[in-house]
């Protein structure tokens, strides 16, 4: 099957900016278990129509425990495909490297 990977400068623009952060759990024959494997970051994407995506990075623990206000972020390795939903349309899948709070945020 074709797999596609999407260009992610030219899909989503430069800035992504958090909204939300929770746990990923690990998942065992198609069953949530209790382990934790890493963070989805949930972004808005200003330069896409305000679009939102998750990211998922593996890692020991978030970048931050509560989002407070505007915060933008980047993403290294930041890797996104298309699938079919079971309904018929179209997903994005995203997961990146290590994330890490934009230079210009303050």
């Amino acid at each position: 099957m074709l797999e596609l990977i999407l260009d992610n400068r030219k899909s989503f623009g430069n800035k992504t900016v958090l909204t939300g952060v929770r746990p990923s759990y690990v998942y065992v024959d198609g069953k949530k278990t209790d382990k934790i494997d890493g963070y989805a970051y949930e972004v808005v994407l200003p330069e896409a129509s305000y679009e939102k995506i998750v990211v998922k990075v593996k890692s020991d623990r978030p970048l931050v425990d509560k989002v407070v206000g505007s915060q933008e972020v980047k993403f290294d390795n930041l890797e996104a495909k298309a699938y079919r939903t079971m309904t018929g349309g179209i997903g994005i899948s995203a997961t990146a490297a290590s994330v890490t709070f934009a230079k210009n945020n303050g």
